[in-house]
């Protein structure tokens, strides 16, 4: 659930809102990306997160962050600041 949000207070970003940037589709906010991203490139975005989460609930935060890297070019910072969310 807290990957689902931006965070700017922390100054983490949403996993869907990084998935989406790495895609090359731009910064969207979670409001924004709602309203504004067709269904075959939010079913995209949606797929990626899921199967993102799938493997860091299987086998670890590195498997999930090399998944994201490879397949949606998501930054290894990003993730970071979002995973320290994630202890809190």
């Amino acid at each position: 659930m807290v990957a689902s949000f931006d965070r700017p207070e922390q100054e983490a970003r949403s996993l869907p809102g990084l998935v989406a940037e790495g895609l090359g589709i731009g910064r969207v906010t979670t409001t924004s990306f709602k309203q504004t991203t067709t269904s075959e490139t939010k079913d995209l975005i949606d797929s990626i997160v899921k199967e993102a989460i799938d493997r860091f609930c299987e086998s670890g935060a590195n498997a999930a962050s090399s998944y994201l890297s490879s397949r949606a070019n998501v930054g290894v910072n990003s993730l970071c600041r979002l995973s320290k969310l994630r202890a809190r």
